[in-house]
């Protein structure tokens, strides 16, 4: 019986952390312009999410997305015990995009979307709308 709950909890924490680790503020606190995708991801010790390409005027931006953890949230299960149930709440890691930008291989900006669109280089906050256009395609074309 002790091993059914053991089973269940590591299952459950498994479904909740999920299989790729997510950055963390450290991995990215000593990153610096110019570094090439190679070195970032040996830097970083994880391959993207998603690598895809976006274009601003004429130039043509590589783009690395990872999760950034940024925070936690309490998630709140029902788990099997003996005759009956007990609710576990568990911190899970809150995750957002964070994304890597390069130009002629060469690291330039990086950061959440926001954080693009509020750079006072038009380029960069170009190439913010341009980022959440390829990954959010249903809200860029969502008439409100």
């Amino acid at each position: 019986m002790h091993r059914a709950y053991h089973v269940s909890l590591s299952l459950l924490l498994l479904v909740l952390t999920g299989c790729a680790p997510a950055l963390v503020m450290d991995d990215i606190s000593h990153l610096r312009k110019g570094m090439s995708q190679e070195d970032l991801i040996a830097d970083v010790q994880r391959k993207p999410k998603q690598q895809f390409t976006v274009a601003v005027d004429t130039l043509e931006y590589s783009i690395l997305q990872y999760m950034l953890r940024t925070g936690t949230e309490k998630q709140y299960s029902t788990v099997p015990a003996g005759t009956g149930f007990i609710i576990v709440g568990i911190d899970s890691p809150y995750e957002e995009c964070y994304y890597f930008a390069f130009y002629h291989d060469c690291l330039c900006y990086w950061g959440f979307i926001p954080e693009f669109s509020r750079e006072s280089d038009p380029a960069i906050a170009n190439l913010g709308r341009q980022i959440f256009a390829y990954t959010e395609p249903e809200k860029m074309n969502h008439d409100d």
